[in-house]
Formats: C-alpha cells, sequence, structure tokens
C-alpha cells in the first residue's frame, strides 16, 4: 500500500470513528441529559462555523465562497439536512443506537433501488431481492412495539433521509466525475452556513413562542465543544477521503459508522445488544455497501 493509500485509508477511520462519536454525543444529550433539541442543534452548527470561518476567508476568495453560497441546491440541502437533524434528535431521545443504525440503514438501500425503477441508474432485480431481505431483517431487529408507538417519527426520518440521497445523488452526481478538494470544501462550507442561519431562524421562532421554556432549557457547553471537535475533524477527513482517487475503495469503511456506534454505545453508555440485533446490523451494512458500490458503477 502506497503512502497516499494509507492516508486515505487511515483519514477514512478517523471519518467513521468520529461520526460515531457525534452519534453517541447527541444520543447522550438528548436522551441521558434531556437537553433542547433547537438549542442543541443551533449551537452544534454555530460553533464549528465560527472556528471554520476564518480559516475559509483566509484560503480562498469571497467570490468562490459566494458562488456556492448563492446555489440554490446547496441552500435546499442545507434545510433539508437540518431538518434530518431535528428528526434525528426525536429518534436518539426514544432509540438506542443501534436501532438507529438500523433505521437509517434502510434508506440507504432503498434509494439505489428507486433511482433503478425510474431509469436513474442501471439495476437489476437483485435490488429488490436484497431490500426484501433487509426489511425483513429490520423487523426483526426492532420491535414491533417500538415501531408502533413511534411510528410518526421513523417514516418522517426515512422519508427525509431517502430524500436527502435521492437529491444529492441527482444534483451533486456531476462532481464525482471530477473531485476537487476545493470545491467538496467550499460545498461543506456552504451547507454548513445555511444550517446555521435556518436553525437560529428556528431558535428565535422558539424563543418568540416558548419564551417560559426556553430560559429554562440549558445547554451544555462541554459536550458542544466535544461535538464541535468531532464534527470538524469527519468533515475534513470525510473531504480528503472523498477528494482522492481511491475513495471508491474506502467506502466500506466510511460506511461503517452504524457499526462503530452501536460498539461505542454498548462499551461507553451500557446500551444492550443481542448477538440478533448486531448480525441484522451487519448485514444491512454488507448490502448497502453492496447498494452503493451498484450505485456508483462500480462491477
Amino acid at each position: 500500500m502506497s503512502s497516499i493509500d494509507a492516508f486515505v485509508v487511515g483519514a477514512s477511520f478517523i471519518s467513521s470513528f468520529s461520526r460515531a462519536g457525534l452519534n453517541l454525543v447527541d444520543r447522550y444529550q438528548l436522551s441521558s441529559i434531556r437537553l433542547c433539541p433547537i438549542k442543541t442543534s443551533y449551537w452544534n452548527n454555530s460553533l464549528p462555523l465560527l472556528i471554520s470561518t476564518p480559516c475559509i476567508l483566509l484560503a480562498y476568495s469571497l467570490l468562490d465562497i459566494w458562488q456556492y453560497m448563492l446555489s440554490v441546491h446547496i441552500f435546499f440541502l442545507a434545510i433539508l439536512l437540518q431538518v434530518i437533524s431535528y428528526g434525528f434528535a426525536i429518534v436518539f431521545q426514544r432509540y438506542k443506537l443501534l436501532e438507529v443504525a438500523l433505521l437509517t440503514k434502510v434508506p440507504d438501500f432503498l434509494a439505489p433501488l428507486l433511482l433503478c425503477i425510474f431509469g436513474f441508474a442501471s439495476g437489476t432485480l437483485y435490488f429488490l431481492c436484497c431490500t426484501c431481505l433487509s426489511l425483513v431483517f429490520f423487523c426483526i431487529s426492532v420491535k414491533k412495539t417500538t415501531i408502533l408507538s413511534s411510528l410518526p417519527s421513523i417514516l418522517f426520518l426515512s422519508i427525509t433521509l431517502l430524500t436527502q440521497i435521492i437529491f444529492s445523488y441527482l444534483i451533486f452526481k456531476d462532481i464525482f466525475i471530477e473531485i476537487d478538494f476545493k470545491k467538496l470544501l467550499l460545498i461543506s462550507f456552504a451547507l454548513l452556513t445555511w444550517r446555521f442561519i435556518f436553525s437560529l431562524a428556528v431558535l428565535l421562532i422558539y424563543k418568540y413562542f416558548y419564551s417560559d421554556n426556553y430560559d429554562k432549557q440549558r445547554t451544555n457547553f462541554q459536550c458542544t465543544f466535544v461535538r464541535c471537535f468531532l464534527n470538524l475533524s469527519t468533515q475534513f477527513s470525510f473531504i480528503y477521503v472523498m477528494s482522492s482517487k481511491s475513495y471508491i475503495f474506502v467506502l466500506p469503511i466510511l460506511n461503517s459508522t452504524g457499526l462503530i456506534s452501536a460498539a461505542l454505545a454498548h462499551y461507553l453508555i451500557g446500551e444492550r445488544i443481542s448477538s440478533r440485533d448486531y448480525l441484522s446490523l451487519l448485514l444491512l451494512f454488507l448490502l448497502t455497501n453492496i447498494s452503493i458500490l451498484y450505485l456508483l458503477d462500480v462491477h
């Protein structure tokens, strides 16, 4: 393995473990110490933006930054991502990280299937068979009572995640033809900026209509700083990996966040994991990796 390949593999592990750490911090903030999701989301966006803005301004011109900031596609994707973050906040309050990983794997596999059905990507009946298997193991792993009691939040998160995957593929697929570190970094910064603006607007609306609850809600800045470090770590490492020519070969590592999150939750915050549940997650992990490779036309 060359030194460049070793750096790419190392960065992919950093990205996956950092994203798993983000899930763990979010689960702790929203479930264990019951922080307000709206306030938490605002600080989760504002602190990374505050730290990254001087670096971006020093590295790139305002013209380059505005070019991406004014993109309608990036604007709508940022809103979609922020809405998804609120959906995750609801789910993190109610579910273990293993169950969250299972929930998020199903849209990962259904997206390529829908793209194939509607002719946006090539595919075979293999997708249908694997999707059925995925749903079977999904239903086995998550308790029926949990599904029925929280069906609206599950459907909301699944639909928004599915929409994000399809939207990102259709709008930004040309990026992967000529991958550029600068382009990915500016897109990431523009998304973070719009997410901050949107989360600030939601926070102000919440404060205006629910001022009494707003004043009572506290913020854990220790968790916020830890999350900021993990956020910046996963962003830069992910962009570095995706801007390399060998990013395809480390996609399974990048896709292993759910497995790592479940393991960290088991050992660090005591969430129980049955062998059946972990095997189900492992199966979905393998199937989604195959579907992603097909989606990227890697045969």
